[in-house]
Protein backbone atom coordinates (compact mmCIF):
# COMPACT_ATOMS: atom_id res chain seq x y z
CA UNK A 1 0.00 0.00 0.00
CA UNK A 2 1.24 3.47 -0.97
CA UNK A 3 0.40 6.59 1.42
CA UNK A 4 -1.26 8.87 -0.47
CA UNK A 5 -2.72 10.63 1.92
CA UNK A 6 -2.39 12.22 5.66
CA UNK A 7 -4.63 14.39 7.86
CA UNK A 8 -4.42 15.21 11.66
CA UNK A 9 -7.04 17.03 13.76
CA UNK A 10 -7.66 17.16 17.39
CA UNK A 11 -10.73 15.54 18.78
CA UNK A 12 -11.92 15.12 22.39
CA UNK A 13 -11.18 11.74 24.73
CA UNK A 14 -14.08 10.72 27.14
CA UNK A 15 -12.92 13.17 29.95
CA UNK A 16 -13.34 15.66 27.47
CA UNK A 17 -9.60 16.71 27.26
CA UNK A 18 -7.74 16.86 23.97
CA UNK A 19 -6.17 13.87 21.89
CA UNK A 20 -5.12 13.54 18.51
CA UNK A 21 -7.11 11.76 15.45
CA UNK A 22 -4.82 10.79 12.34
CA UNK A 23 -6.43 9.87 8.82
CA UNK A 24 -3.89 7.91 6.69
CA UNK A 25 -5.98 7.06 3.26
CA UNK A 26 -9.10 7.67 4.64
CA UNK A 27 -8.80 5.00 7.69
CA UNK A 28 -8.46 6.53 11.04
CA UNK A 29 -6.33 6.16 14.25
CA UNK A 30 -6.30 8.18 17.41
CA UNK A 31 -4.34 8.09 20.26
CA UNK A 32 -5.86 7.45 24.27
CA UNK A 33 -4.02 9.10 27.13
CA UNK A 34 -3.75 8.12 30.96
CA UNK A 35 -4.46 9.93 34.30
CA UNK A 36 -2.37 7.57 36.22
CA UNK A 37 1.02 7.45 34.63
CA UNK A 38 4.57 5.91 35.05
CA UNK A 39 7.61 8.34 35.48
CA UNK A 40 9.26 5.56 32.98
CA UNK A 41 6.23 6.52 30.24
CA UNK A 42 7.11 8.70 26.80
CA UNK A 43 6.26 12.03 26.79
CA UNK A 44 2.45 11.99 25.34
CA UNK A 45 3.38 15.32 22.69
CA UNK A 46 7.11 16.36 22.38
CA UNK A 47 5.27 19.71 21.59
CA UNK A 48 1.62 21.41 22.14
CA UNK A 49 -1.09 19.11 20.07
CA UNK A 50 -2.07 22.49 18.16
CA UNK A 51 1.57 22.61 16.95
CA UNK A 52 1.40 18.66 16.02
CA UNK A 53 -1.49 18.92 14.20
CA UNK A 54 -0.45 21.51 12.31
CA UNK A 55 3.31 19.99 11.98
CA UNK A 56 1.89 16.61 10.44
CA UNK A 57 -0.41 18.52 8.42
CA UNK A 58 1.80 20.76 6.78
CA UNK A 59 5.17 18.90 6.96
CA UNK A 60 4.90 15.73 8.48
CA UNK A 61 2.43 14.41 5.83
CA UNK A 62 4.79 15.08 2.42
CA UNK A 63 7.88 13.27 4.17
CA UNK A 64 5.23 10.34 4.17
CA UNK A 65 3.60 10.57 1.40
CA UNK A 66 4.45 7.76 -1.49
CA UNK A 67 5.99 5.66 1.55
CA UNK A 68 5.43 1.48 0.93
CA UNK A 69 3.65 0.19 3.42
CA UNK A 70 3.45 -4.06 3.69
CA UNK A 71 3.39 -5.19 6.73
CA UNK A 72 3.56 -4.70 10.38
CA UNK A 73 7.04 -4.73 10.11
CA UNK A 74 7.45 -1.88 8.34
CA UNK A 75 5.87 0.78 10.77
CA UNK A 76 10.12 0.66 10.95
CA UNK A 77 10.04 2.93 8.24
CA UNK A 78 8.75 5.87 10.34
CA UNK A 79 11.68 5.90 12.18
CA UNK A 80 13.22 7.64 9.43
CA UNK A 81 11.05 10.66 9.95
CA UNK A 82 11.99 11.23 13.46
CA UNK A 83 8.58 10.83 14.70
CA UNK A 84 9.74 10.17 18.33
CA UNK A 85 9.86 14.22 18.67
CA UNK A 86 6.65 14.57 18.35
CA UNK A 87 5.78 11.90 21.23
CA UNK A 88 4.48 8.72 21.80
CA UNK A 89 0.15 9.88 21.44
CA UNK A 90 1.11 10.94 17.36
CA UNK A 91 2.86 8.08 16.53
CA UNK A 92 0.46 5.85 18.19
CA UNK A 93 -2.59 7.13 16.29
CA UNK A 94 -0.43 6.94 12.95
CA UNK A 95 0.35 3.50 13.09
CA UNK A 96 -3.15 2.76 14.32
CA UNK A 97 -4.37 4.79 11.05
CA UNK A 98 -1.61 3.03 9.20
CA UNK A 99 -2.52 -0.54 10.12
CA UNK A 100 -6.49 0.14 9.34
CA UNK A 101 -5.61 1.49 6.08
CA UNK A 102 -3.42 -1.32 4.84
CA UNK A 103 -5.84 -3.75 6.17
CA UNK A 104 -8.36 -2.36 3.72
CA UNK A 105 -6.45 -1.91 1.32
CA UNK A 106 -6.18 -5.42 1.49
CA UNK A 107 -9.68 -6.67 2.16
CA UNK A 108 -9.02 -7.98 5.48
CA UNK A 109 -9.59 -7.81 9.02
CA UNK A 110 -6.97 -6.45 11.17
CA UNK A 111 -6.49 -8.69 13.14
CA UNK A 112 -6.14 -11.54 10.08
CA UNK A 113 -3.58 -8.69 8.47
CA UNK A 114 -1.20 -9.41 11.84
CA UNK A 115 -1.94 -12.90 12.47
CA UNK A 116 -4.19 -14.66 10.33
CA UNK A 117 -3.45 -17.78 12.42
CA UNK A 118 -5.38 -16.43 15.78
CA UNK A 119 -7.86 -18.48 17.31
CA UNK A 120 -7.35 -17.83 21.09
CA UNK A 121 -9.95 -14.92 22.88
CA UNK A 122 -8.65 -13.49 25.52
CA UNK A 123 -10.17 -13.23 28.85
CA UNK A 124 -11.73 -9.96 30.61
CA UNK A 125 -10.21 -8.05 33.37
CA UNK A 126 -13.25 -6.02 33.91
CA UNK A 127 -12.93 -2.74 36.10
CA UNK A 128 -16.22 -2.71 37.75
CA UNK A 129 -15.33 -0.59 41.35
CA UNK A 130 -12.44 2.60 41.63
CA UNK A 131 -10.99 4.95 43.27
CA UNK A 132 -6.99 6.82 43.96
CA UNK A 133 -6.61 8.89 40.86
CA UNK A 134 -9.31 8.03 39.11
CA UNK A 135 -11.82 9.26 41.82
CA UNK A 136 -9.67 12.08 43.66
CA UNK A 137 -12.75 12.67 46.02
CA UNK A 138 -13.26 9.32 47.11
CA UNK A 139 -11.32 7.47 50.34
CA UNK A 140 -11.06 4.56 48.76
CA UNK A 141 -7.19 4.28 48.13
CA UNK A 142 -7.09 0.81 44.91
CA UNK A 143 -7.39 2.16 41.87
CA UNK A 144 -9.33 -0.45 39.98
CA UNK A 145 -11.19 -3.71 42.02
CA UNK A 146 -11.17 -6.09 38.27
CA UNK A 147 -13.31 -8.84 37.66
CA UNK A 148 -12.21 -12.16 35.46
CA UNK A 149 -14.88 -14.59 34.64
CA UNK A 150 -13.78 -17.65 33.50
CA UNK A 151 -16.60 -19.21 30.66
CA UNK A 152 -17.33 -21.22 27.39
CA UNK A 153 -16.62 -17.59 25.27
CA UNK A 154 -15.62 -14.22 25.65
CA UNK A 155 -19.49 -13.11 25.01
CA UNK A 156 -20.67 -15.19 27.79
CA UNK A 157 -17.53 -13.40 29.93
CA UNK A 158 -18.67 -10.08 29.17
CA UNK A 159 -22.29 -10.42 29.75
CA UNK A 160 -21.12 -11.85 33.26
CA UNK A 161 -19.03 -9.30 33.96
CA UNK A 162 -21.80 -6.98 32.64
CA UNK A 163 -24.12 -8.30 35.36
CA UNK A 164 -22.28 -8.41 38.05
CA UNK A 165 -21.09 -4.73 37.40
CA UNK A 166 -24.73 -3.79 37.45
CA UNK A 167 -25.30 -5.77 41.02
CA UNK A 168 -22.37 -4.23 42.30
CA UNK A 169 -23.41 -0.52 41.38
CA UNK A 170 -26.50 -1.01 43.71
CA UNK A 171 -24.22 -0.57 46.73
CA UNK A 172 -22.44 2.07 45.47
CA UNK A 173 -22.16 5.90 45.65
CA UNK A 174 -24.12 5.72 42.14
CA UNK A 175 -21.22 8.15 41.30
CA UNK A 176 -18.76 6.48 38.46
CA UNK A 177 -14.72 6.83 37.84
CA UNK A 178 -13.48 8.30 34.66
CA UNK A 179 -13.56 4.64 33.60
CA UNK A 180 -16.76 4.34 34.70
CA UNK A 181 -16.54 2.36 37.78
CA UNK A 182 -18.67 2.36 40.55
CA UNK A 183 -16.95 4.71 43.59
CA UNK A 184 -17.35 3.82 47.15
CA UNK A 185 -16.84 5.71 50.00
CA UNK A 186 -15.78 2.80 52.19
CA UNK A 187 -12.10 1.33 53.07
CA UNK A 188 -10.03 -1.31 50.80
CA UNK A 189 -11.44 -4.32 53.03
CA UNK A 190 -15.11 -3.07 53.47
CA UNK A 191 -15.46 -3.31 49.06
CA UNK A 192 -13.42 -6.18 48.52
CA UNK A 193 -15.95 -7.98 51.22
CA UNK A 194 -18.58 -6.33 49.49
CA UNK A 195 -17.80 -7.34 46.07
CA UNK A 196 -16.63 -10.93 46.81
CA UNK A 197 -19.14 -11.97 47.95
CA UNK A 198 -21.02 -11.18 45.11
CA UNK A 199 -18.98 -13.37 42.75
CA UNK A 200 -19.78 -16.95 41.37
CA UNK A 201 -17.09 -19.31 41.51
CA UNK A 202 -16.47 -19.03 38.22
CA UNK A 203 -15.65 -15.17 38.35
CA UNK A 204 -12.23 -14.26 39.89
CA UNK A 205 -11.06 -11.13 41.62
CA UNK A 206 -8.06 -8.94 41.49
CA UNK A 207 -6.93 -5.29 42.09
CA UNK A 208 -4.85 -2.51 40.35
CA UNK A 209 -3.43 -1.02 43.37
CA UNK A 210 -1.30 1.59 41.47
CA UNK A 211 0.65 2.28 44.76
CA UNK A 212 2.71 4.81 43.32
CA UNK A 213 0.11 6.88 43.68
CA UNK A 214 -0.58 6.95 47.49
CA UNK A 215 3.04 6.80 47.52
CA UNK A 216 4.74 10.04 49.12
CA UNK A 217 8.02 10.82 51.42
CA UNK A 218 9.03 7.37 52.08
CA UNK A 219 5.98 5.31 53.03
CA UNK A 220 2.35 4.82 51.61
CA UNK A 221 -0.74 7.06 52.84
CA UNK A 222 -4.08 5.36 53.22
CA UNK A 223 -7.55 7.25 54.04
CA UNK A 224 -8.66 4.25 56.37
CA UNK A 225 -5.24 3.06 57.79
CA UNK A 226 -3.39 6.17 57.69
CA UNK A 227 0.70 6.47 56.93
CA UNK A 228 2.25 3.08 56.40
CA UNK A 229 5.79 2.46 56.12
CA UNK A 230 7.03 -0.58 53.46
CA UNK A 231 6.32 -3.60 56.07
CA UNK A 232 3.30 -2.83 57.09
CA UNK A 233 2.11 -1.77 53.29
CA UNK A 234 3.71 -5.04 52.45
CA UNK A 235 1.45 -6.86 55.40
CA UNK A 236 -1.81 -5.02 54.77
CA UNK A 237 -1.37 -5.95 50.53
CA UNK A 238 -0.89 -9.60 51.56
CA UNK A 239 -4.15 -10.18 53.90
CA UNK A 240 -6.03 -8.55 50.90
CA UNK A 241 -4.83 -10.87 49.15
CA UNK A 242 -5.31 -14.03 51.48
CA UNK A 243 -8.04 -13.24 52.50
CA UNK A 244 -10.28 -12.42 49.59
CA UNK A 245 -8.19 -15.02 47.19
CA UNK A 246 -7.02 -12.01 44.81
CA UNK A 247 -5.59 -13.72 41.56
CA UNK A 248 -4.28 -10.81 40.09
CA UNK A 249 -2.15 -7.89 41.79
CA UNK A 250 -1.57 -5.02 39.78
CA UNK A 251 1.24 -1.91 41.00
CA UNK A 252 1.13 -3.30 44.70
CA UNK A 253 4.02 -1.43 45.16
CA UNK A 254 5.99 2.13 44.20
CA UNK A 255 7.01 2.41 40.66
CA UNK A 256 10.66 1.55 41.92
CA UNK A 257 10.54 -0.75 44.49
CA UNK A 258 11.58 -4.29 42.11
CA UNK A 259 12.15 -5.97 45.67
CA UNK A 260 8.55 -5.65 47.00
CA UNK A 261 7.49 -6.81 43.65
CA UNK A 262 9.51 -9.77 43.72
CA UNK A 263 8.83 -10.87 47.88
CA UNK A 264 4.88 -10.20 46.98
CA UNK A 265 5.55 -12.71 44.05
CA UNK A 266 7.23 -15.29 45.99
CA UNK A 267 4.68 -15.29 49.08
CA UNK A 268 1.86 -15.60 45.74
CA UNK A 269 3.26 -17.56 43.31
CA UNK A 270 -0.29 -18.60 41.92
CA UNK A 271 -1.24 -15.17 41.72
CA UNK A 272 -0.53 -12.77 38.67
CA UNK A 273 2.01 -10.15 40.43
CA UNK A 274 1.91 -7.59 37.33
CA UNK A 275 3.97 -4.50 36.82
CA UNK A 276 1.95 -1.69 34.83
CA UNK A 277 4.07 1.76 36.56
CA UNK A 278 6.94 -0.50 37.54
CA UNK A 279 7.53 -1.41 33.98
CA UNK A 280 6.05 1.40 31.56
CA UNK A 281 6.13 -0.76 28.81
CA UNK A 282 9.76 -0.57 28.12
CA UNK A 283 12.14 -3.52 27.45
CA UNK A 284 15.08 -2.96 29.28
CA UNK A 285 12.76 -2.37 32.73
CA UNK A 286 10.93 -5.43 32.23
CA UNK A 287 14.73 -6.97 31.95
CA UNK A 288 15.73 -6.19 34.85
CA UNK A 289 12.14 -7.24 36.70
CA UNK A 290 13.11 -11.07 35.02
CA UNK A 291 16.33 -10.33 36.46
CA UNK A 292 15.16 -9.90 39.43
CA UNK A 293 11.99 -12.21 39.62
CA UNK A 294 9.92 -9.41 40.72
CA UNK A 295 6.77 -10.02 38.43
CA UNK A 296 4.98 -12.67 36.27
CA UNK A 297 2.57 -10.78 34.35
CA UNK A 298 2.45 -7.62 32.77
CA UNK A 299 0.86 -4.66 31.74
CA UNK A 300 1.70 -3.69 27.51
CA UNK A 301 0.20 0.03 26.90
CA UNK A 302 1.29 0.91 23.09
CA UNK A 303 1.45 5.22 24.06
CA UNK A 304 3.62 4.07 27.16
CA UNK A 305 6.25 3.39 25.13
CA UNK A 306 5.28 4.94 21.91
CA UNK A 307 5.20 2.39 19.30
CA UNK A 308 3.48 -1.34 18.21
CA UNK A 309 6.84 -2.11 17.43
CA UNK A 310 8.24 -1.54 21.41
CA UNK A 311 4.75 -3.06 22.76
CA UNK A 312 5.08 -6.33 20.61
CA UNK A 313 9.08 -6.40 21.22
CA UNK A 314 7.64 -6.40 25.40
CA UNK A 315 5.58 -8.44 24.84
CA UNK A 316 7.34 -11.43 23.29
CA UNK A 317 9.68 -10.96 25.83
CA UNK A 318 7.63 -11.15 28.40
CA UNK A 319 5.93 -14.35 26.72
CA UNK A 320 9.47 -15.86 26.19
CA UNK A 321 9.99 -15.62 29.62
CA UNK A 322 7.00 -16.63 30.96
CA UNK A 323 5.47 -13.43 31.92
CA UNK A 324 1.49 -12.79 31.00
CA UNK A 325 0.94 -10.24 29.16
CA UNK A 326 -1.79 -7.74 29.75
CA UNK A 327 -2.63 -4.96 26.91
CA UNK A 328 -4.58 -2.37 28.48
CA UNK A 329 -6.80 0.85 27.21
CA UNK A 330 -5.90 4.85 29.05
CA UNK A 331 -8.34 5.91 30.98
CA UNK A 332 -8.54 8.76 28.70
CA UNK A 333 -9.83 6.74 25.94
CA UNK A 334 -11.69 7.25 22.35
CA UNK A 335 -14.11 5.31 19.85
CA UNK A 336 -11.12 3.73 18.13
CA UNK A 337 -11.29 0.24 18.43
CA UNK A 338 -8.04 -0.72 16.58
CA UNK A 339 -6.42 -2.07 20.18
CA UNK A 340 -9.27 -4.90 19.95
CA UNK A 341 -7.98 -6.10 16.87
CA UNK A 342 -4.54 -5.89 18.16
CA UNK A 343 -5.19 -7.83 21.14
CA UNK A 344 -6.67 -10.77 19.23
CA UNK A 345 -3.74 -10.69 16.67
CA UNK A 346 -1.36 -10.85 18.82
CA UNK A 347 -3.17 -13.36 21.07
CA UNK A 348 -2.58 -11.72 24.63
CA UNK A 349 -4.21 -13.88 27.66
CA UNK A 350 -5.94 -10.83 28.98
CA UNK A 351 -7.44 -7.42 28.24
CA UNK A 352 -8.36 -4.50 30.75
CA UNK A 353 -10.62 -2.43 28.23
CA UNK A 354 -13.15 -1.42 31.57
CA UNK A 355 -16.69 -2.69 31.50
CA UNK A 356 -18.32 0.52 30.86
CA UNK A 357 -19.15 3.80 28.78
CA UNK A 358 -19.23 4.05 25.06
CA UNK A 359 -15.05 3.98 24.66
CA UNK A 360 -14.55 1.18 26.37
CA UNK A 361 -17.53 -0.85 25.19
CA UNK A 362 -16.67 -0.65 21.45
CA UNK A 363 -13.40 -2.15 22.13
CA UNK A 364 -14.94 -5.23 24.04
CA UNK A 365 -17.90 -5.74 20.87
CA UNK A 366 -15.55 -5.47 18.57
CA UNK A 367 -13.64 -8.46 20.58
CA UNK A 368 -17.37 -9.68 20.43
CA UNK A 369 -17.74 -9.25 16.71
CA UNK A 370 -14.28 -11.10 15.96
CA UNK A 371 -15.58 -14.41 18.00
CA UNK A 372 -18.73 -14.20 16.54
CA UNK A 373 -17.17 -14.38 12.29
CA UNK A 374 -14.69 -16.75 13.97
CA UNK A 375 -17.73 -19.11 15.27
CA UNK A 376 -19.23 -18.95 11.32
CA UNK A 377 -16.28 -19.97 9.55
Amino acid sequence: MKIRKIRARQIKDCRGKPTIQIFVNGASGSAPSGTSKSKFEVLDYGFSLAKTVSYINSKLAKNLIGMEIETFEDLKKLNSVYLDLLGGNPRIALEFAILNALAKDQEKELWELLNPSATEMPRILANVAGGGAHAPKSNFDIQELLLSPRQDSFREDFQTARKLYRAIGKYSTKAKTIEHAWIFNKSAHEVLDIISKLLPPEVELGCDFAASNIWAHGSYHWHELGELDKRQHFKYISQLAYEFELFYLEDPFNQTDFEGFAKLLKENPFSLVCGDDLIATNLKRLKQAVEERAINAVIVKPNQIGSLLAAKEVLDFARSHEIVPVLSHRSGETMDATIADIAFAWQVPFVKFGIDGKERLAKLYRLIEIEERLNKV
